[in-house]
Order: structure tokens, then sequence, then C-alpha cells
């Protein structure tokens, strides 16, 4: 892991709509890197950009992103405080790294601060949903200490 890369942390600017509807998009197509036969839909990248609008003020949600020196963005960090088996936790829905930049630290530090934004705000545990076939990030998250709990099934009807 070579962590010498100038890489700036910070928060979702809310003033940027480019850098709203960028976290939008990296949300919504990540699934395209394990799922082949996975659709963008312009309609749901604009439902999440008018999601992650309305909570610019709420300080139960954490957008950070990571950026290169000339401002690419080149990681996105999701999560939201809640209430899962009666604790507070931290739910993380997205982490996303360039794959150009992944093996460089950058996955791990988004996680290191959202788990330190986690516990400022007395989440007990953080948790993720993870998509069986995407196994670069079950990896990921079990060399981190994560533990598989429960595996949601699904049939298509």
């Amino acid at each position: 892991m070579n962590n010498n890369l100038d890489i700036k942390y910070g928060l979702v600017d809310f003033s940027n709509l480019e850098e709203i509807k960028r976290a939008a998009l990296i949300h919504e197509q990540t699934p395209v890197e394990w799922d082949k036969d996975f659709i963008i839909r312009p309609e749901i990248v604009e439902s999440r950009v008018k999601h992650f609008f309305k909570s610019k003020d709420n300080s139960d949600v954490y957008l950070l992103m990571a950026k290169t020196p000339s401002n690419q963005v080149v990681g996105f960090h999701w999560l939201e405080i809640e209430s899962k088996y009666e604790q507070i936790c931290a739910h993380i829905h997205s982490l996303w790294v360039d794959s150009a930049f992944r093996g460089k630290g950058i996955g791990h530090k988004l996680k290191s601060l959202g788990e330190e934004w986690a516990k400022e705000r007395d989440a007990k545990f953080i948790f993720t949903d993870v998509f069986y076939n995407n196994k670069k990030m079950i990896d990921f998250n079990l060399g981190l200490g994560f533990k598989a709990r429960q595996v949601e099934m699904i049939k298509d009807l």
C-alpha cells in the first residue's frame, strides 16, 4: 500500500451541484463493476441527488470525498446514523475508490474517517450491505475486521 499520495479528504461541498451529482452518480453506477447487466437509470441518479441535497444540514449523514490536488474525485464514502437492534449504529451505504487509485490506502482512510465520525455520534457498531458477487468489497471489509452476520437472499419473479 502506497500512502504517499497527496489526497485531500473532505465533506461533499453542497454549494457545488456538480459535486453532489458526482457523488450520486458514483453511488448509483458502482454495481457496474461486478454486475455486467446493471443499468444506470438517470432518474435514480437524479433522485439520489435530491436525497443528498436534502441531507445537507443533517449531522447524521456523512458524505466524504477523496480528491487529488487537481480536484479529481478518487474516492467517496457515505454513511448514516441509524438504529438497529435497538442500538445507535452507522450504516455504510457506499464506499468507492477509482480503480486507478486502489491499493493506495484511500479506501482504508475513508473507512477510518467514517468510523471516527460514527464513534463521535455514539454509534455502537458500523454495518454495511455488500452484494454477494462483489467479492473485492467483501474481502476488503473482512480485512478491516467486519464479520458476516447474515446473508439476504432474493428471488426475482
